[in-house]
């Protein structure tokens, strides 16, 4: 999608489809509900103290399981996008959006997202890409759908973004139970669903880790595993 022009800054529904992405994939948030209730306060620029690294923070709202009746519906942390210093850069992204919206809805509890205003209508050098109302639910809804039908990519909504959040950091071997802080799963038996079976690589690493094939050997699945010398 950043080949084809559809991720980016070159236009308003580009940007924001680009936060979109961005928020779903790291933030793990909803496809429809859950970025159409998202307010403006809710995503904070920060800096790392300790790395000097700029990040987005999203601070958590009540959503539909997460009520806020006991301390089990909160996340024990508030999710965070780092900079990547790349061409590829949610935090540059954010900035230029930004720049983009009218100084009117930058409150706390202003929609994050923004009606587009049609390129038609804009002279190249325009400051301000979008209307001072919210996108409609239904555009929302198909941001995803859009972007892949201008790729020549078929089947692909807003959940797909989600799945692959939590794909991704499967097979980078992080455990379920620190995947759900970053998705808003209550539980960790709700992320199954999104488990593949086994890949081929996967499945030479555990039957060399089983029969013991290299025994000084460490294996990144989650934290090292060193071969059991026990029995």
């Amino acid at each position: 999608m950043w080949e084809k022009g559809q991720l980016g800054n070159k236009s308003p529904r580009v940007l924001q489809f680009s936060l979109w992405f961005f928020f779903t994939k790291c933030f793990g948030l909803r496809g429809r509900q859950e970025h159409r209730q998202l307010c403006f306060g809710d995503v904070g620029l920060l800096r790392d103290p300790i790395t000097d690294r700029e990040y987005l923070v999203f601070s958590e709202r009540l959503t539909k399981t997460r009520d806020g009746t006991g301390k089990e519906n909160l996340r024990k942390g508030k999710p965070r996008l780092y900079a990547t210093g790349t061409h590829r850069d949610p935090v540059s992204l954010y900035k230029t959006f930004l720049k983009r919206r009218p100084m009117q809805v930058n409150t706390p509890n202003s929609p994050f997202y923004l009606t587009c205003i049609p390129e038609s209508r804009m002279s190249p050098d325009a400051d301000i890409w979008f209307y001072p109302k919210p996108m409609g639910e239904n555009y929302l809804g198909k941001l995803m759908s859009m972007a892949a039908m201008e790729c020549g990519i078929d089947h692909k909504t807003n959940h797909s973004v989600r799945k692959t959040c939590v794909k991704t950091l499967r097979k980078a071997g992080i455990a379920r139970d620190k995947i759900k802080h970053i998705t808003g799963h209550k539980s960790t038996h709700t992320l199954e669903s999104y488990d593949e079976g086994l890949s081929d690589d996967e499945q030479v690493m555990m039957s060399d880790i089983l029969t013991r094939k290299d025994a000084n050997k460490s294996f990144a699945v989650g934290a090292p595993v060193q071969a059991n010398k026990s029995c």
